[in-house]
């Protein structure tokens, strides 16, 4: 949307960045509104920030207010599956313990327990002669 007043021209950015279940006004240093698409665009109550992360499953855009112009974004989906988001990171060996649950170093032809940062457990035992 252009809007013009007596003087000045201005363009308002109503882009949105999604990133999973955040979304992200583009346009900065203006006034912000999330809307329900789902509702007739009517306006969700307290959200008036730039970014906005919707509780449920649904379609959401962000009216924007800059210089005493106004303009809507597009509508954006956000959908729960119900799940927790799954993150992969990288997992790293923090401890290794023998049978008996006791901190040790790794030795060969010994049945060991590796504990990995994300919880997991693996059973280890290296062979060698």
């Amino acid at each position: 949307m252009v809007c013009s007043d007596s003087i000045l021209v201005n363009s308002i950015d109503v882009g949105v960045v999604q990133s999973v279940n955040l979304l992200i006004a583009s346009q900065l240093e203006a006034t912000y509104q999330w809307l329900n698409c789902d509702n007739g665009n009517t306006i969700i109550n307290g959200e008036t920030n730039q970014s906005y992360t919707p509780t449920s499953t649904g379609n959401y855009a962000v009216e924007v207010t800059l210089n005493g112009c106004i303009d809507t974004s597009a509508c954006f989906l956000v959908a729960y599956t119900g799940l927790e988001e799954i993150t992969q990171t990288e997992k790293k060996l923090t401890r290794i313990v023998d049978l008996m649950g006791r901190d040790t170093e790794f030795k060969p032809n010994t049945p060991l327990i590796f504990v990995y940062s994300d919880g997991t457990r693996e059973r280890v035992m290296k062979l060698e002669e």
